[in-house]
């Protein structure tokens, strides 16, 4: 009882982005003086206001007006840059690649191919290393290898340190935590989607169409709707019409269970050992076409080799010379291979003939060169430590990115495919003088910008408090 109390008196935990943890932190919030009613409410009233701006909009005109603003209180403050933070920016830059390529591509569908394919089809985002500013299927890959290091980093780090007993008993609290942070934020969105933009307001298409989808009858029949469509979501079955790019989160929870088992069964071996042992997880898991847990198991070893890298010998200059050449072909490499087309006969089209010949197994051609280019993309930035591309990705304006990535990743789909966003774009494409470019630059220049607003109050209200909440019941219950 006397937990029971603590947890419902308190309030919630104040949220700390740990980009390797994923988790809030431990200390309580301070007491505040209570207020007079009228000042409490006008209080209210302010934060209200306040907390429906942009956080990057609010802020400095807080920092500047208000006397009561505190940099270290401020929901929207941006963590300052570490080591690994360079990882929360790339998630950030993937994940607006992802919504930019939802915004496009069913408008022009040739983006999903390469150059020359269908016939007759020559435009410059098909040429290799451009149809990358669009390759959401390969954000999509970066996404499994920056969680399988996240997930990993923090027990991996303990064992490193001696402590595998430690990182054996914090494994628990993350197995109970990780269902909350990843689906409850889906919550919110899916209930918005399915009750106001498509029971109440019968103003949402369907993918690649210009019909609406059907509400269901009743508000009692669309929330059992929600209820089916969340469960769809949880196991990782067809994704609800209403969020089809969630299809990643059954496979992001798969993938979470196996890096903690991983850590569980190899928690007492040497990193050498320990490495030798997922990686041959990995090549079983992609022999068998598990390629989202193979990127995974791929990022925990990259994890694994840079806490393990300060114990091995130093290289020579020359060494070092041709290892950092080598590393930047690696990278380009990358950002060429992974923008192989989603659809049509990638394999025959300029810049990608060269790789059509290599067998990829049991793991379609494009998911196969999505995820290697994925790896060699983290392994190649791993390896160029406070280097120029590290710090661009610690950017502000990048990690601010990192920060919604996740609201992003979730809302941009309800704000490109309403009647506001969608439906502008199909009513111009029919009025006279309007080309389908034109059209579709107009409403690409609406929804982009909503997507990072509410994007912004997702992250902000719902994002952060979920993660909080995962933390208080596991300490509530003694996890």
């Amino acid at each position: 009882m006397e937990r029971f109390l603590h947890f419902v008196s308190n309030p919630l935990q104040p949220y700390s982005a740990l980009t390797h943890e994923e988790d809030g932190g431990d200390t309580l919030g301070e007491e505040v003086e209570k207020l007079p009613p009228s000042a409490r409410r006008g209080a209210l009233v302010r934060s209200v206001l306040w907390s429906l701006l942009p956080s990057f909009v609010s802020r400095p005109i807080r920092r500047h007006t208000d006397p009561n603003y505190k940099e270290e209180e401020d929901d929207g403050a941006i963590p300052d840059p570490n080591s690994t933070s360079y990882l929360n920016g790339l998630r950030g830059i993937a994940s607006l690649i992802v919504a930019c390529q939802h915004n496009t591509n069913q408008y022009f569908p040739a983006n999903n191919m390469g150059w020359g394919d269908p016939p007759g089809h020559y435009h410059i985002i098909q040429l290799p290393f451009v149809r990358t500013l669009l390759a959401g299927s390969f954000s999509v890959t970066v996404f499994f290898v920056i969680s399988g290091f996240a997930l990993s980093y923090g027990p991996l780090k303990r064992m490193h340190q001696g402590r595998a007993d430690d990182a054996i008993g914090n494994i628990p609290s993350s197995l109970f935590r990780r269902p909350l942070r990843l689906f409850l934020p889906v919550v919110p969105v899916l209930v918005f989607t399915n009750l106001v933009l498509i029971h109440w307001f019968n103003a949402f298409y369907a993918m690649d169409s210009e019909s609406l989808l059907p509400p269901q009858t009743t508000v009692w029949d669309e929330l059992c709707q929600t209820w089916r469509d969340f469960i769809a979501v949880v196991i990782g079955a067809f994704p609800p019409a209403a969020m089809p790019q969630v299809w990643t989160l059954g496979a992001e929870y798969q993938g979470s269970l196996v890096i903690f088992l991983c850590c569980l069964a190899f928690s007492r071996l040497s990193p050498a050992t320990r490495m030798a042992f997922v990686t041959a997880v990995f090549c079983w898991q992609w022999h068998v076409g598990y390629w989202q847990t193979g990127l995974f198991l791929a990022g925990m070893v990259l994890a694994d080799l840079r806490l393990l890298r300060p114990e091995l010998p130093s290289l020579r200059r020359g060494t070092k010379m041709v290892l950092a050449a080598a590393n930047w072909f690696v990278f380009f490499m990358a950002l060429w291979l992974g923008g192989w087309p989603i659809y049509g006969e990638g394999g025959s089209t300029l810049g990608f003939t060269y790789f059509d010949w290599i067998p990829t197994g049991n793991v379609p051609q494009n998911r196969f060169w999505h995820g290697v280019s994925a790896i060699a993309l983290v392994s190649s930035l791993e390896n160029m430590a406070e280097g120029r591309l590290q710090s661009w990705l610690n950017a502000r304006w990048v990690l601010y990115l990192g920060e919604i990535s996740y609201g992003l990743y979730l809302v941009h789909w309800m704000i490109a495919m309403n009647s506001l966003t969608k439906g502008t774009v199909l009513q111009l494409r029919l009025e006279p003088g309007w080309s389908d470019l034109t059209a579709w630059t107009v409403g690409f220049a609406v929804s982009m910008p909503l997507c990072i607003w509410v994007a912004d109050l997702h992250w902000r209200l719902v994002d952060k408090r979920s993660v909080k909440l995962a933390r208080r019941l596991s300490d509530f219950f003694g996890i």
